[in-house]
């Protein structure tokens, strides 16, 4: 009986694991972008625009450690790299460039809260695109 049990707690033991690598492959699978832990956290939890706005302003002011009121490249890929995500968000010079290149922006901009704002919202916007057509391919 002791062995019965044993392999069955074995068992579910295995199942669970299984269960949660397959989950975590499932999630890495659908980031595509460095941003994308970001752009995935804003999209599952904002309620409303006024919400977001919110949310972006509170994730801008943290960006603006210096409180300067931009963001350039320096600051907003130092302060990408010190949120809490998983994977980190790292950036490089390149991802800037196609980030600001996509919002029509200067990749030698200093990122006031309106153009962080439209530049997230837009990354927002590309993210649940790509989302939605690769849940209609599965």
């Amino acid at each position: 009986v002791l062995l019965d049990n044993f392999h069955d707690a074995r068992k579910d033991s295995k199942a669970k694991t299984k269960a949660m690598e397959a989950k975590e492959r499932r999630r890495q699978k659908q980031l595509n972008s460095p941003l994308d832990p970001l752009l995935l956290r804003l999209c599952e939890d904002f309620m409303d625009e006024e919400d977001l706005k919110k949310r972006l302003r509170a994730l801008f002011k943290i960006l603006d450690s210096d409180n300067v009121e931009y963001l350039d490249s320096s600051r907003f890929r130092a302060g990408m790299k010190k949120l809490d995500f998983n994977p980190k968000i790292d950036l490089s010079e390149s991802d800037w460039i196609g980030l600001t290149s996509c919002a029509n922006l200067d990749q030698d901009v200093k990122l006031q809260f309106d153009d962080f704002h439209a530049l997230i919202r837009g990354q927002m916007r590309q993210y649940t695109q790509a989302r939605l057509s690769s849940s209609s391919e599965s």
